[in-house]
């Protein structure tokens, strides 16, 4: 659901930059680019879905798991490595 979402997305802005975000009527009448409400319903749409699976910094933060081991995570473990690799190229 979250990959159809993103694509529906991903279509709507494309046509709002091809389109643009305002469009005029036939008659005259400015109203807004029909894709600009699709995509605002996809992107709420999927910052609901990344909610849902721990992809957002405050939803990230209510996770509780069992077993959780104290120390650096394995993301800082990554970093630090990194980090490392890269002073050790500079020299």
């Amino acid at each position: 659901m979250l990959c159809q979402t993103w694509g529906r997305w991903v279509v709507a802005e494309r046509m709002c930059q091809e389109q643009g975000e305002i469009l005029t009527s036939s008659t005259g009448y400015v109203y807004q680019n029909p894709w600009r409400y699709e995509a605002n319903k996809a992107q709420a749409l999927m910052l609901r879905l990344l909610t849902e699976f721990g992809m957002t910094p405050s939803s990230r933060a209510r996770f509780n798991l069992p077993g959780e081991q104290e120390g650096p995570s394995l993301a800082d473990q990554l970093f630090a490595m990194v980090n490392a690799d890269s002073e050790d190229d500079g020299d």
